[in-house]
């Protein structure tokens, strides 16, 4: 990405864009619409750009092939969360569960201990937001 002529030509590449938009339904978009969709195509070429050389890192590939780009955009257009979210959602599930098991546990047998009140607690309270953030991504 700090290649000026790579960076030269995703600005034509924007820009082309955005004259092929105006040339095909000039009148269909409101001037606040018509901004909003170059700005979204915009992001859309950079995540497309950053994707495609991660692929190609993950493929300890030298340079982008056009396979890159299609697995990158088929990545983008899927919506999967990647490999960490769903480590973090699974663990975050199996802290979440522990909490609510040492609760129940307590509760169940009526003996409270300060450390597995705490231990609960904790446990609940780090699992929750990382279960929730995958359930959400998902």
């Amino acid at each position: 990405m700090n290649d000026p002529h790579a960076s030269n030509e995703l600005e034509r590449i924007i820009k082309t864009a955005e004259v092929e938009l105006r040339q095909i339904h000039p009148g269909l978009f409101s001037p606040e619409g018509f901004n909003r969709l170059t700005e979204r195509i915009n992001e859309f070429i950079g995540e497309l750009t950053v994707e495609s050389v991660k692929v190609a890192k993950r493929h300890q590939s030298d340079s982008v092939s056009p396979a890159y780009v299609d697995q990158a955009s088929e990545h983008l257009a899927s919506g999967k969360p990647s490999r960490w979210q769903r480590v973090v959602g699974g663990i975050g599930g199996i802290i979440f569960g522990v909490g609510l098991a040492a609760a129940g546990a307590m509760i169940q047998s009526g003996q409270y201990s300060s450390r597995g009140f705490i231990l609960s607690i904790a446990c609940i309270v780090l699992g929750m937001p990382a279960f929730m953030f995958h359930i959400m991504k998902e």
